[in-house]
């Protein structure tokens, strides 16, 4: 098994049971802000002393990478990840949204990594409830021309919830998608074919 398909497949990374749901802890819920991209350096501060009162608590950890990708500033963004996956409880949303993070730096393939990760993470849970990645992964899929995987994939997605990408979405996808060429392309091909079989019934 090539290295790259290791690493999607087999990342080590485990999940322990999160109670908690930050959206009804009222310390914690303002925060929430920095997620829809409106938030303010009083809201990052309030992050940063929340992932200090709570370190194994992911949605802070999420919000305040997905601000600073929203910035542009995808190194910090990774960072806080790295951090909250190392710390927390639950996992598989830090995935999600380090899958996004890489895909808007425009390294798809990393992208999709963390994407199968995410995706891998949920369905060892049985708990299906983020619709991003098994997505992502759907488009790509067909992108490489694995359509009984795509296909399968799309209906998983619908499972969660019945969404797909708005034109330009597509359209920015497949401009991302483009920039996968040879080794770089099997081996997305071939990470997606491997979580497929191993871990898709």
């Amino acid at each position: 098994m090539e290295p790259y398909v290791e690493q999607c497949i087999f990342s080590g990374l485990q999940e322990a049971d999160e109670p908690r749901d930050a959206f009804s802890m009222k310390d914690v819920r303002p925060a929430s802000v920095l997620g829809s991209g409106a938030g303010t350096q009083e809201d990052v501060r309030l992050a940063r002393g929340l992932i200090h009162k709570y370190p194994d608590l992911d949605m802070p950890y999420y919000w305040l990478s997905h601000h600073h990708a929203l910035k542009g500033d995808f190194g910090e963004a990774r960072a806080i990840l790295d951090q909250g996956i190392k710390r927390c409880k639950r996992k598989r949303y830090l995935c999600d949204e380090y899958g996004s993070v890489e895909y808007e730096a425009d390294q798809v393939l990393q992208a999709v990594k963390w994407w199968i990760r995410s995706a891998i993470l949920q369905l060892a849970s049985n708990t299906l409830d983020g619709y991003g990645p098994f997505m992502y992964l759907a488009y790509v899929a067909e992108y490489c021309g694995l359509k009984d995987q795509s296909r399968k994939l799309f209906e998983i997605t619908d499972e969660i919830r019945s969404i797909r990408l708005n034109s330009d979405g597509q359209h920015r996808l497949r401009i991302r998608l483009e920039m996968l060429e040879g080794t770089d392309k099997r081996a997305v091909i071939a990470a997606i074919e491997a979580f497929m079989k191993l871990q898709v019934k």
